[in-house]
Order: C-alpha cells, then structure tokens, then sequence
C-alpha cells in the first residue's frame, strides 16, 4: 500500500530509528570482530551477529515497532500541567486539556492568562524518560494536526496503513490514547492541596497544578526578546545611541527559577528542552506616585524624599555590585555592568524631568514664591515658563543649565554612593557628570 500525508512521516521516523540504532550495532559488532582472532571463533560470532542484526532489522519493521510503543505509550502521558513541577518526589495525577477550551466562558475576550488563552499548547511529557520516542511518535505533525489529535478524534488513518487488521489497529488506538488520559487520578503528599468549602461541611478538594504548556509559550516570548544574535545587535545600538528600526521589547524585574536539578528531564519534556529553567515575571504592584504637583518648597529635587526615593532600589543596588566588585574594578566587564546600572538611573532622570515638564494646569509654576528651586532646575523642569517669560526663554536658549544640572546629579550621585569601603571622588564625579550631559543634552 502506497504511503501518504502523516503515515510517509511515521514510516520515516521508525525508519531513521532503525538506521541509528543498527549503526550502532554494527559498529559494536566490527569492535568485537577486531579481538577475536580463532576462525572457529569468528565463525560463530558472525553467526551470532547475523541474527542479532536480523531480530533487531525486524523490532524496526513499522507493525512491530508500532505493537510495541503501543504497548509503552502507558508509561507516558501527554499533559499541558505537569505535577512534579511542585515537587519531583509527587506521584499524584498530571493533566492535559486541550486548546479548545480557549472558548471557556470568561475566557473568550482575554480576561485571563491561563493555559486556554494559548491556541496552540505545546504539549508536554511526563513518565518513563525510555519512552520519550513514543512522545516523539505522537507528536509528529502533519498539515499543522499532531498523531495524537488524530488519536484524539478517533481517527485511525495515519496508522492503518500500518496495521495487520481493524482489531490490532482498535489495539493501538486505545493503547495510544492512553498516553492522554493516564492513569486513575489521584493526589499526593508532596502535591498542592487546598480544600474548598461548597457548603456547610462540604468541600472540593483543589490540587492546583503548573501550567508547563504555559511556561514554554512565556519562555520562548521572552528567550526571543533578549538571545537571538540580531535583537543583540539592536541591544548594542541602543546602547551606543545609534538607530536601529527594529524594536526593542523588554520583560523587566523578571527571575529564573530551576526545576530538577542536574536531570530535569525527570520532571518533563518541555522542562528538559529548556535546560530546567523557567521564567517568572514580577507580579509586585508599581512602586511610583503619579506626580500631580510641582516641586515646590525644596531646594532641589535631587534629594531623599524627590528624586532620591524614586530611584533608591537601583542606587542600592549599583553600591552593592560595587561593593563586592571593588578588588576588581578596573575589569572591562564590571565596567560595562556599572556604566549599564547607571544608565538605568539616568533613563529614570529623564523620565522623572519629563513628568515634572508635562504637569498639566502649571505652566510657569516655577515663577511662583514658593519654588525654592535653583534657577538651572528651573530652568531644567519648567521650560514651558518660556511662553510666558522671555527672560526666562532667553536663559533657556542659552543652554548653560545642561552642565550646571550635571554637575548636581554628579554630587549627588557620589553622595548616595559614598561607602567606607568604596572611594567616590573627582574621578567618580567626572564620569557620572559626562553620562548626565549626555542624556540631558
């Protein structure tokens, strides 16, 4: 029987198997041909050779390849929620649930982000790691449609072709579809439980479980923003102030954290593919005020409870990398991480004078008694006075502001910075005021 559309790929893939594992034993084979020197010896061992070659020659024959993963495909399951997530030790119940339920009331506009807001999971594995290449099997793909949804929809046509007759192909199907199922579902000591009320003395016991479908999507939307060799050349723009069209997307304050150790492939598959790691986004609330009232009555904004409080966390930070960096701070790479924590502070100046300069309804508010401000802040942070003001618009054109402004950062700076272990002078002070006239200019 001519082979077509997804059963040419099965037979290909047991095929390939086949070529690489009797590779193997031919190469084996020639290593045990090379020490033996007897002719009776050799003799049998060629025999001997010839029908191992011959039994494994037909374990590859696609009938009996395919009887046996069938009869493997129990010891795996295909899940898009992996329980050894939680806890490597948890024996408990996996589960899977399909695109389909993108469709779930409360879920059809986006409400959630939840594994049915993914059209297409990728599906995960868990079980016995030998039988990772019947998850291979029921993974391949064919005009955007996988074996194991053939399966799925009792759908038999990729096999038959393959089968002896319609029982032996009943066999497989129910064997296949196994690996969907899985076994009686079941908790365990090492899973998440919670026991929800329904009613008085009544509970649902809840098992939450991890999303591993959901995790790879994130992962590999995230992995795309920072590794590929082109968005590191866009990257390198930005940071040498050159254009670049192609934009940056940016997932801050993220963490990594790592499942399985040393073997992830015993947690999943897809743990596996991604070396066991797996991103967490923040989920902690905004930290900054909405401004909504100009700098009045202090001196000057770089301080503790102005600009000083918005940027504590990355100051902080910087201090300590410089802190445990200090015997070597002349190496090109810490460097280039400092100038890169700085930068981080200084795209928080310009950001910061932005929302100051746009506050809607105080034009000109620092004309007004109460700004205590010097007059390069002034100028600095209310530039739309020059509407009003032509003096004012004549100071603003002169730009003399930039260095006096950069030079107040450059204090300041070296003052939050200031450490018994760590030396803040005018060489500090020099690099901090060249970076904020840089950005100011």
């Amino acid at each position: 029987m001519e082979l077509t559309g997804l059963a040419t790929h099965i037979a290909e893939y047991i095929a390939g198997r086949a070529e690489v594992r009797l590779d193997k034993f031919d190469k084996d084979a020639e290593r045990q041909r090379k020490v033996t020197h007897d002719a009776g010896t050799l003799a049998e061992l060629e025999c001997t050779l010839e029908a191992e070659r011959k039994d494994i020659a037909s374990r590859y024959l696609p009938i009996n390849w395919l009887a046996d993963a069938a009869m493997r495909a129990k010891q795996i399951q295909m899940v898009t929620h992996a329980l050894k997530f939680t806890h490597t030790d948890a024996r408990g119940s996996s589960f899977y649930f399909p695109g389909g339920l993108s469709q779930a009331e409360g879920m059809k506009n986006g409400e959630l982000l939840c594994t049915a807001s993914l059209t297409n999971p990728a599906i995960d594995v868990v079980g016995n790691a030998a039988a990772l290449d019947v998850a291979a099997l029921l993974q391949m793909v064919h005009e955007g449609k996988t074996l194991i949804q053939y399966i799925e929809q009792g759908d038999s046509s990729p096999l038959q072709p393959f089968a002896n007759d319609e029982q032996q192909l009943a066999e497989w199907m129910g064997a296949f579809k196994q690996a969907l199922s899985g076994n009686e579902l079941s908790s365990h000591k090492f899973a998440k439980q919670l026991y929800f009320p329904v009613a008085d003395g009544q509970y649902h016991l809840l098992a939450p479980l991890y999303s591993s479908s959901l995790a790879h999507a994130l992962n590999i939307r995230i992995a795309a923003t920072r590794y590929p060799d082109e968005i590191k050349l866009v990257r390198k723009a930005k940071k040498d102030s050159k254009y670049n069209s192609t934009p940056i997307v940016d997932y801050p304050d993220t963490a990594v954290r790592s499942y399985g150790g040393t073997k992830p492939q015993n947690v999943s598959q897809l743990n596996s593919s991604q070396g066991g790691k797996s991103f967490l986004l923040s989920c902690a609330p905004p930290n900054w005020k909405v401004m909504s009232k100009p700098p009045l009555g202090v001196k000057s904004v770089f301080s503790r409870n102005y600009f000083g409080l918005r940027v504590r966390k990355e100051v902080w930070s910087l201090q300590q990398f410089l802190l445990k960096k200090v015997i070597n701070d002349s190496a090109k790479p810490i460097r280039d991480q400092r100038t890169e924590r700085v930068d981080q502070v200084l795209d928080q100046l310009v950001q910061y004078a932005a929302e100051i300069q746009n506050l809607t309804g105080y034009i000109g508010w620092s004309a007004l008694p109460d700004c205590k401000l010097s007059r390069a802040e002034q100028l600095w942070l209310d530039p739309r006075r020059a509407e009003l003001d032509a003096a004012f618009a004549a100071e603003l054109d002169k730009n003399d502001w930039q260095t006096v402004i950069a030079d107040q950062f450059a204090r300041w700076f070296n003052s939050c910075l200031k450490h018994e272990k760590l030396t803040m002078g005018d060489t500090e002070h020099i690099e901090w005021k060249k970076l904020a006239l840089e950005v100011l200019g």
